[in-house]
């Protein structure tokens, strides 16, 4: 709820704005499996560009989207893996799609990101529109 004159406002990603280097052969699929396993519980790993539009169905005037990329150089190696990739990997778990391959591809992706010349990004999406004042 928001008062009149005030602004809703929705933080979230899109994984379809990930990107690595080096990127690993498995990642591709481990993707789509991290995104049907949130499916699973209601969730959508590429709602981050469909914001703009849930926000112009509620009728909200001027809605504005700003992407903010989030990168290994800002956050560090560790710090970007943890954020960007501890939360795919709890919903593999819960989802009961966690095995030992899994596990040795994520613990990969991690090492390679702390080596020379590894780069990773992912944009957040940052989503907002002032509520209408009342008539």
């Amino acid at each position: 709820v928001t008062r009149p004159g005030g602004i809703a406002c929705v933080l979230d990603v899109d994984d379809g704005t990930i990107f690595i280097h080096p990127e690993s052969r498995q990642w591709q699929e481990i993707e789509k499996r991290v995104a049907r396993a949130q499916a699973q519980f209601g969730g959508d790993r590429h709602v981050g560009r469909k914001l703009m539009g849930y926000f112009l169905e509620t009728g909200l005037p001027r809605v504005r989207v700003d992407i903010v990329p989030v990168t290994t150089q800002m956050l560090g190696p560790d710090t970007f893996f943890d954020i960007v990739f501890g939360f795919k990997q709890q919903h593999l778990k819960r989802a009961k799609d966690w095995d030992e391959v899994t596990q040795n591809a994520f613990a990969g992706l991690k090492q390679s990101l702390g080596e020379k010349g590894a780069f990773a990004s992912e944009n957040i999406f940052a989503v907002h529109a002032r509520v209408p004042e009342l008539s």
